[in-house]
């Protein structure tokens, strides 16, 4: 994995100073490479956290991750940290957070293994997961193919659960740790050729709910965020701007992450998770 510092924003609202500092965490936050997960991400980055920037393609991820790294500090410095090696990089200023890229499959959980395996030689166990990991297929019930129902729930459901499962066992030995799911507010809300995908969301909001029963006497805490609808990747009106009444969607307002890292200081500021919860928050914009 490749690493790249930056330094601390000192803008108000969006500098790790102003709110609290998550230097020496480590977060892998899944699907960071655009979207929510790099809103995210970016916050992280800036509130002083070493950020695992994940895709499925390793020479996208690490393209994101060093644009991260630029966009949450504009650092210079950069360098490497080698599977089973000294971490020689991220040597920025003082708190300053840092991203490192990795390419794996989610949604197998023998790579998923391996991954997290290598996360922990390196840096420890991770103390918060992101599993923003997520894919969408729209049509009409009657003609929804079987093939887009099983990338729906291995991409949506099955990766989140193959994460959690992965780190869970770390942050119990240490006592500590959070994971936060990305669900959406379609998991609420039925509308016309999302069947499949909502259910996988409202799998997401039971899934952390059951996880945080399991993890909670073990001082990890397990949330979900869901998100309204944010923008497509491709240039252009969507499906979604014009049903949405504005006629826009959720983006990554300035200093995207602010509100998140405001949302998560309580936890941050103990190393141990005082009180354990789970909770399903719909958020209107990919910097909630």
């Amino acid at each position: 994995m490749s690493e790249s510092s930056a330094v601390r924003d000192s803008r108000p609202g969006v500098g790790s100073s102003s709110l609290f500092s998550l230097t020496g965490r480590t977060a892998p936050v899944t699907g960071s490479t655009r979207g929510i997960g790099r809103a995210l991400a970016t916050g992280l980055v800036r509130a002083g956290a070493r950020v695992i920037v994940h895709g499925r393609d390793p020479e996208r991820a690490a393209t994101a991750a060093d644009e991260i790294a630029r966009e949450a500090g504009a650092a210079e410095t950069s360098g490497s940290a080698d599977a089973g090696g000294p971490d020689t990089a991220g040597a920025g200023a003082a708190g300053s957070g840092s991203t490192l890229s990795v390419g794996v499959d989610v949604t197998d959980p023998a790579a998923v293994d391996a991954a997290i395996g290598e996360i922990e030689a390196e840096h420890g166990t991770p103390d918060i997961l992101v599993n923003n990991a997520g894919i969408q297929r729209r049509a009409p019930i009657a003609e929804f193919r079987d093939e887009d129902w099983d990338a729906l729930v291995a991409t949506n459901l099955s990766a989140a659960f193959y994460c959690a499962r992965r780190v869970a066992a770390g942050m119990t030995a240490r006592g500590s740790g959070m994971i936060i799911q990305i669900g959406s507010f379609q998991s609420q809300l039925a509308r016309p050729w999302i069947a499949a995908y909502s259910a996988t969301k409202g799998g997401i909001v039971m899934l952390t709910k059951g996880l945080a029963a399991d993890l909670a006497p073990h001082g990890i805490q397990v949330n979900a965020l869901a998100p309204a609808a944010s923008p497509p990747s491709s240039p252009g009106p969507s499906s979604r701007m014009r049903s949405s009444p504005p006629g826009w969607v959720g983006a990554p307002p300035p200093g995207a992450g602010a509100r998140w890292r405001s949302w998560s200081a309580r936890w941050s500021s103990s190393p141990r998770t005082r009180a354990p919860s789970s909770t399903a928050r719909r958020c209107t914009s990919t910097g909630a």
